[in-house]
């Protein structure tokens, strides 16, 4: 079975697989009344927060901001119909706008008549400012709400406190008086000072927006060579990536059009847009870059895939014996501590066990493909080899690991309960009044917080799950704490965080390392939630360690708050492929991916395959299969990134106005990459 033919066969399977991780791509949408409608599911629980701050502008302004969110567009699939026609099923008028984002597609498109009352300029204002630079970090719920903010302060402008300005003045215009003639000279010096900065700037913008077309000129020809070379399925991901590059050298043309015709520009408007080829040119140019690397590192595999293949041939049978090993130790952990427990690694020798299957069969199809002189197709399936085997490493690895990371929280988990049960004495005699002079608590809660640390102390007595019951221990022990702060003075609650927090980085630690060793090792099958919640866990834990010696409680909160998020991104990661799997099974024939022979199943969730038919993926530090990007190969160096994207074709376009008498629909708005 050839790899290629594998990928081929695969391609229909995985479109549909894709839907644990993305949507299928939206029709115009209805409304139906509501002012944000989330297809996508990107804001989840900020959705209200978007909601308040668009009907905020509507009552504030005359303007009605109506948000759509959907993975794709499609029928049509140009995102300027697509927004126009939404707007027109839905009836929007001249003060109506509409915001439709394709979070898959990285695409977005603003449409409004040509009798919206703010300007081109005022709308390309608010979008440069406060939408794109959130919608391109994916904080999507902030990018809309800046931008309905931004919307409302151009249209009713910031209000006006007139009789202190007036009183100012009169001062001013007395200093102004008096400075004037000492200040002229300053002046003259730092205007000409500006406007050497800005030729500056905009001599750099125009160097690097040639070097960009020559780049996407060159990289058009080293497509050819690699298509030839390596087959259509192995050049999409440039051929993407050249595409990219055109539209942002498009959008940056233009730019440098308006900094060259005839018309005067101020000073802001020739910074903010050389700033922005700038950004163009450098973003497409990093990405071009990277595909560019990537052929060059599968060149070299196809000159070494012999003796690559070979050192994989000669390690197979140790890799083989490794897998029935890890059986064995997973075993022997399981007799110590219960399924909950090993939750994380349950499925790995499974995993494995496909994937090795998955590597046996790209081992046989590139040493034929060698044989038959075909050295382009045999790097391809080399290269999957070398993949599966980092995969079926990392799987037995995280066993190893997860067992000592069970042992390590279950010795930490004696000196937390010990620690514990202390404070509960001290809980006791409080809430009897025996310490009741030393400070003012609330019973209730007291109370409440006594009940559970004793319910996680009753749990702790069977440390069959010590993570889990670590967890339960600090957190337990942190609501004591709160509730006995009234009664300790600031140095004895110090002195308690410091003692916990060791106790409480160890099982934050464990959570996090578990699950970003199941996400790891199932990329093709893992979504959004589980990855967020994971990175910020790792922020919160980063957080706790450096404030670990500088403010313990705070620190100590923050590593309770990373133990949680960690569980939180384990728990998603889990729905998450369990929903895959039984995708897989149902188009294949079997459960757990039983319908792909060889290893396929394990292949496409470990990320793979996944990563060859969607060209890489988008991105992100798990960024399924793909070819990995490297350093810049044009001029000797990387030349910076950005979120490019932008307004693609700036305003216009569109399609015709509605049936009932409106301005045109469509004829203004701005849409692009982001």
């Amino acid at each position: 079975m050839r790899l290629p033919a594998v990928i081929a066969a695969a391609a229909l399977a995985f479109g549909s697989l894709l839907g644990t991780t993305a949507a299928p791509a939206e029709a115009p949408v209805d409304l139906n009344g509501a002012y944000v409608v989330d297809r996508a599911g990107v804001l989840g629980n900020r959705l209200g927060e978007v909601e308040t701050a668009v009907k905020g502008l509507a009552a504030d302004t005359d303007l009605g901001l109506y948000v759509v969110i959907v993975d794709a567009f499609s029928d049509p699939e140009d995102r300027t119909r697509w927004a126009a026609e939404t707007a027109t099923r839905n009836q929007l008028g001249d003060r109506d706008m509409l915001l439709a984002i394709a979070v898959d597609d990285r695409l977005y498109q603003v449409d409004v008549t040509s009798a919206f009352p703010l300007t081109d300029a005022q709308l390309a204002d608010a979008e440069n400012t406060a939408l794109l630079p959130a919608l391109s970090a994916d904080r999507w719920a902030d990018g809309i709400i800046d931008y309905a903010k931004a919307l409302g302060e151009a249209r009713t402008g910031p209000g006006f406190p007139w009789v202190p300005v007036l009183i100012v003045a009169g001062i001013v215009v007395v200093v102004l008086v008096v400075v004037a003639l000492r200040r002229r000279g300053t002046k003259r010096k730092n205007e000409a000072n500006a406007e050497a900065q800005l030729q500056s700037l905009q001599r750099q913008a125009a160097g690097l927006l040639v070097e960009l077309d020559n780049a996407i000129g060159a990289s058009e020809q080293e497509l050819g060579f690699a298509i030839a070379q390596f087959g259509e399925d192995a050049g999409a991901p440039f051929a993407a990536a050249i595409a990219n590059a055109k539209q942002r050298a498009k959008e940056a043309f233009a730019l440098q059009q308006q900094l060259d015709d005839s018309v005067p520009d101020t000073p802001q408007q020739r910074r903010e847009w050389s700033e922005r080829i700038i950004q163009l040119a450098k973003a497409a140019d990093a990405e071009l870059d990277a595909q560019a690397d990537a052929f060059d590192r599968l060149r070299e595999l196809e000159t070494n895939a012999p003796r690559i293949l070979a050192q994989l041939q000669a390690d197979a049978t140790a890799l083989e014996t490794r897998v029935r090993d890890a059986a064995k130790r997973l075993a022997t952990i399981q007799q110590r501590y219960s399924p909950h427990a090993l939750e994380p690694v349950a499925a790995n020798h499974d995993q494995a066990n496909q994937l090795l299957a998955f590597q046996r069969d790209a081992m046989a199809d590139a040493a034929r493909e060698l044989s038959e002189g075909k050295t382009g197709e045999a790097a391809i399936d080399v290269q999957a080899a070398q993949k599966a085997t980092e995969q079926i490493d990392h799987l037995l690895d995280a066993i190893d690991q997860h067992g000592r990371r069970l042992d390590q929280s279950a010795s930490s988990l004696d000196a937390a309960v010990r620690d514990l049960r202390g404070d509960l004495d001290q809980a006791a005699t409080v809430r009897s009044g025996g310490d009741r002079a030393t400070g003012v608590v609330d019973t209730a809660a007291l109370a409440a917080a006594i009940s559970a640390a004793q319910n996680a102390l009753q749990a702790a007595a069977d440390p069959a799950d010590p993570i889990t019951s670590l967890a339960e221990v600090e957190r337990a022990h942190g609501g004591l704490d709160q509730q006995l702060a009234a009664v300790r003075d600031q140095q004895a609650q110090i002195a308690r965080a410091r003692t916990a927090l060791d106790s409480t980085l160890t099982a934050a630690q464990a959570q996090l390392a578990a699950a970003s060793d199941f996400i790891n090792t199932r990329r093709g099958g893992v979504g959004a939630e589980a990855r967020t919640r994971y990175s910020e866990g790792e922020r919160m834990l980063r957080f706790a360690v450096e404030q670990a010696a500088v403010d313990p409680v705070r620190a100590l909160e923050a590593a309770q708050r990373a133990h949680s998020l960690g569980a939180q991104a384990l728990q998603a990661a889990q729905r998450d492929t369990s929903t895959f799997q039984n995708d897989l099974g149902n188009w294949g024939g079997g459960g757990s991916g039983g319908g792909f022979g060889g290893g396929l199943g394990g292949a496409i969730l470990g990320g793979i395959i996944g990563g060859m038919i969607s060209g890489g993926g988008r991105g992100g530090s798990w960024g399924g299969g793909g070819f990995p990007s490297g350093g810049s190969r044009r001029g000797g160096s990387r030349r910076g990134g950005g979120f490019g994207g932008g307004f693609g074709g700036g305003f216009g376009g569109g399609r015709a106005g509605r049936g009932f008498g409106g301005s045109a629909r469509g004829a203004r708005g701005g849409g692009g990459r982001f």
